[in-house]
């Protein structure tokens, strides 16, 4: 990594890899192992994104040409170990603790570059994370329970059978947003009847219709594209008004999330079959739950001590 950030073109070659253009001879080498470290949520990737920091801070005109002499005046830095260790090893007190010191051990480093150039004293800092996690044990799998109940004929999302499909489920951790076509629509009282049964209440805490939008701070659907391919907007949106905006909006409990797919075709799936008690770590349920909260940390000239 050290010889890497010796090369001048460097930031260059992380450019190109994400629109998949590479250059030619030894310059490919290194393009490709650049690209694999920076599109990685592994150890390296951070370690990659702390030496550009200091790099930028110690000796800015050595990274790449064009860049100007004067240290940047504002700086994000980006780490993804925690994010990782947590969905794999969920609230771990030991995984914790290891990532603590990681995430300690890159930032004292960028710290002492800012101190050896003079300007800690002049220099704002601010740690902050964008959410927090919860303990999950379980997976709850709508694409199965659509198909159990012959609503959709396939369980796949895939374009060439999305178009079979009368609801579309679409999820992120523990939020899965359901999308319906005008034509279709008949079936939605069917489907918040049966995502309400007791069968699914380890797992499913909610269903919200449009009109209970606006208390999660989303905007209501407007006529969604008639091929309905994708969700997007066929028009410009409004204040609380989007095309893109789903027909239903499902939340799942704090120990559960929305599940893609499982090789053992359960509904309800432990995170790990062997361990019952494993848990893995997700985002997506509400910001007020206490374990979800982020946190913001400041210190430099102009924020004043409690």
């Amino acid at each position: 990594l050290k010889q890497l950030l010796q090369n001048k073109y460097l930031l260059d070659y992380v450019g190109r890899q994400g629109r998949r253009r590479a250059p030619e001879g030894w310059e490919q080498q290194l393009e490709g192992l650049v690209g694999r470290i920076a599109s990685s949520e592994r150890v390296e990737t951070d370690m990659l994104v702390r030496d550009i920091a200091i790099h930028l801070i110690r000796q800015p005109r050595k990274l790449f040409k064009g860049l100007p002499r004067k240290i940047p005046r504002l700086m994000m830095v980006h780490f993804l170990t925690p994010d990782s260790w947590q969905h794999r090893y969920a609230s771990s007190p030991w995984a914790k603790k290891w990532y603590l010191q990681q995430m300690e051990h890159m930032l004292r480093g960028i710290f002492q570059a800012y101190r050896d150039k003079g300007l800690w004293n002049q220099t704002a800092t601010f740690i902050v994370s964008d959410h927090g996690f919860t303990d999950v044990r379980y997976t709850i799998d709508l694409r199965l329970i659509l198909k159990k109940q012959k609503i959709n004929r396939y369980r796949s999302m895939s374009k060439s059978k999305r178009k079979y499909a009368k609801v579309m489920p679409f999820s992120s951790g523990h939020v899965a947003y359901l999308y319906v076509r005008p034509k279709d629509e008949d079936v939605i009282p069917q489907v918040i009847q049966l995502l309400k049964d007791k069968n699914y209440h380890r797992c499913i805490e909610a269903v919200y219709l449009p009109q209970e939008y606006r208390k999660l701070g989303l905007p209501v659907p407007t006529n969604p594209p008639t091929d309905f391919t994708m969700p997007g907007a066929t028009k410009a949106a409004t204040p609380w008004l989007h095309p893109g905006a789903p027909s239903l909006v499902v939340v799942s409990k704090p120990s559960c999330t929305f599940s893609k797919w499982n090789s053992r075709k359960k509904v309800i799936a432990q995170v790990d079959r062997k361990n019952k008690f494993w848990r893995t770590g997700a985002h997506g349920y509400f910001p007020n739950h206490p374990p979800l909260h982020a946190i913001w940390v400041g210190r430099g000239p102009g924020i004043q001590k409690k």
